[in-house]
C-alpha cells in the first residue's frame, strides 16, 4: 500500500498579493470607482483582501468567491465567463437571466428612494 499522494505547487507570497491589490486599487481609482479585491493561492486559500471605503459589503463575498473559483478551475474569470456564456457549453447560456420575479423586483428597486439604490460604478468616457 502506498502513502498519500501530494504535490507541490508554487504559491503567491503575501508581498506579491498585496502588490496586486495595490495595483488594482490604483487602476480603479484612476477609473473613478472603488473595488473589493481578493487574492488566493493556487489552492484557493485567501492570501490578501481589501474592500475600499464605500464599496458594498456584498462585493467582499463576490471578490473572494471569484478568486476561489479562478484558482479552483485554474481559469481566469474572463475565460470562465466566456465558457459559461457559450451556448455550446452551457445550454441555458442564451436564456433570459431575468425571471418574472427578479424583473418585478428590479423594476420596483429602480423606483426606490435614491438612498437605498445600489451604487453602480461610473462608466468610462
Amino acid at each position: 500500500m502506498s502513502g498519500p499522494r501530494t504535490h507541490s505547487a508554487r504559491s503567491i507570497s503575501r508581498a506579491a498579493a498585496v502588490a496586486l491589490i495595490e495595483a488594482v486599487r490604483d487602476e480603479a481609482a484612476t477609473a473613478g470607482f472603488g473595488v473589493a479585491t481578493a487574492v488566493t493561492d493556487a489552492g484557493g486559500h485567501l492570501v490578501a483582501f481589501e474592500r475600499a471605503d464605500g464599496v458594498p459589503f456584498l462585493a467582499a463575498e463576490v471578490a473572494v468567491d471569484k478568486a476561489w473559483t479562478a484558482a479552483s478551475f485554474r481559469l481566469a474569470t474572463h475565460t470562465w465567463n466566456s465558457l459559461v456564456t457559450d451556448p455550446r457549453v452551457g445550454p441555458w447560456a442564451a436564456a433570459s437571466r431575468c425571471s418574472t420575479t427578479a424583473c418585478a423586483w428590479a423594476a420596483s428597486a429602480s423606483r426606490a428612494e435614491p438612498s437605498i439604490r445600489t451604487r453602480t460604478p461610473p462608466t468610462r468616457p
